[in-house]
């Protein structure tokens, strides 16, 4: 399946057509795609953000990042703003197997081909924004979440600007989200159903030992230790407090282990230009699998 048509009805840049209210009016911009590579050209400020945002604010990303419409996605005409707007999404291409996952909204065009409608609507009112997504072949349709939902989420290729972001190590590594989600790092359990260590967790586990013994046995490590205990004991607690602090790594988790990699090119920092290119290598595989995969199921 893929996405055929896009419309949008006062988003951003682009208002109405032939009506002053959403439901009686043409979309302010509509296009079609072709299966395969599509591609946007225009001119700085000529709406291809706003194209690209539609299309992730309805269907969200695989990435989990957090997108919320704010007063200046309304369409402005004037001094004033619209009070609702609607962007629709429309996947055409099934096949059965594909189909199958959305039994409760997919519907049929003129030809008898499978068809699948989602939007979103949101209004404005006392300052607050209340969006809505639904899915199906007429204008009600049905509340659309859950699996079907996350089956629809799309890969967002960030701007050249967040690859550092993304690439690097941290709580928001986008690195990390891939690599949990892939076959090797899922939880696996034993006969009995208790929980198997990962092998990576093994070897961080004695890692995080050979810290902690150097700050333990270690004649520099010691010192550093004493003088931190020193400190606590002398001007931190109370005189009957028998506390002693210790240097070690806390994370043993495999998830918090993700997050300490880092995807690298070179030995060197790696320029912007180089840290897209790792980010787009790093995104593609798991769309390049679900890909193989419909090929598959259609043989």
């Amino acid at each position: 399946m893929y996405l055929s048509e896009l419309k949008i009805w006062n988003f951003r840049k682009y208002g109405l057509k032939k009506g002053n209210k959403i439901e009686n009016a043409q979309p302010g911009f509509e296009v079609k795609f072709k299966k395969g590579v599509n591609v946007l050209v225009g001119e700085n400020d000529s709406g291809k953000t706003a194209i690209i945002d539609a299309i992730r604010y309805v269907l969200k990303t695989q990435s989990q990042e957090f997108i919320q419409l704010d007063e200046k996605d309304f369409y402005k005409v004037g001094t004033e703003r619209a009070t609702d707007l609607k962007i629709e999404c429309t996947f055409s291409g099934f096949s059965a197997a594909d189909a199958g996952h959305f039994l409760e909204w997919i519907g049929f065009d003129e030809d008898g081909k499978y068809k699948l409608k989602i939007w979103l609507t949101a209004n404005r009112k006392d300052n607050n924004i209340y969006p809505r997504v639904s899915a199906g072949v007429d204008l009600d349709g049905n509340y659309m979440e859950g699996e079907a939902r996350d089956l629809l989420r799309v890969i967002y290729l960030k701007p050249l600007r967040d690859a550092l972001t993304d690439m690097t190590h941290g709580r928001k590594s986008r690195l990390a989200q891939i690599l949990k989600n892939l076959k090797a790092f899922k939880t696996e359990f034993d006969d009995v159903g208790s929980k198997k260590q990962h092998k990576l967790e093994k070897h961080h586990e004695e890692y995080s030992g050979q810290v902690v013994d150097y700050f333990k046995k270690d004649k520099k490590g010691k010192k550093i230790t004493r003088a931190i205990n020193g400190f606590l004991t002398d001007d931190f607690l109370f005189k009957n407090e028998d506390r002693k602090a210790g240097i070690k790594i806390d994370k043993d988790e495999i998830s918090e282990i993700l997050r300490d990699l880092d995807l690298v090119l070179e030995e060197n920092k790696s320029g912007l230009g180089s840290l897209n290119l790792l980010c787009m290598a790093a995104e593609l595989p798991p769309l390049a699998r679900a890909s193989l995969a419909r090929v598959l199921r259609m043989q």
